[in-house]
C-alpha cells in the first residue's frame, strides 16, 4: 500500500503507485522532494524528506518536511507510508533509534 497523498487515500499495487504519482503531479505540477536523511532499520528505511511545490488551483507554495517509512521484502520495495513527525513514523513502524 502507498498511503501518502490525499489524507485517508490508500494506493495499492503498481497501478496504485502510478495513480499516486499522477494525483501528486496533478495537484503540484512542480513538486520536488529532497531526501535529507535516511536510516536503515533492516527491512525498513526511515527517510526525512523536504517537499516543496505550488498548488495548481490555489497557486500557493507549500514546503514541508515529512518522514517516510519504506518497507522491503526480498530486496524489493513493498510499501511506504508518510508521517508528519519523526516520532510518529518511528512509533507507527515499531522502530527505535
Amino acid at each position: 500500500s502507498y498511503p501518502m497523498g490525499v489524507e485517508g487515500t490508500v494506493y495499492r499495487g503498481h497501478a496504485g503507485l502510478r495513480r499516486f504519482i499522477d494525483d501528486l503531479f496533478s495537484a503540484f505540477p512542480d513538486w520536488h522532494p529532497q531526501i535529507l536523511r535516511t536510516t536503515d532499520h533492516g527491512d525498513k528505511v526511515l527517510a526525512e524528506i523536504r517537499m516543496a511545490g505550488r498548488g495548481v488551483g490555489s497557486g500557493l507554495a507549500i514546503e514541508q518536511t515529512v518522514w517516510q517509512v519504506t518497507t522491503f521484502r526480498e530486496g524489493k520495495m513493498v510499501g511506504f507510508h508518510g508521517y508528519g513527525s519523526r516520532a510518529e513514523a518511528l512509533e507507527a513502524a515499531g522502530l527505535r533509534e
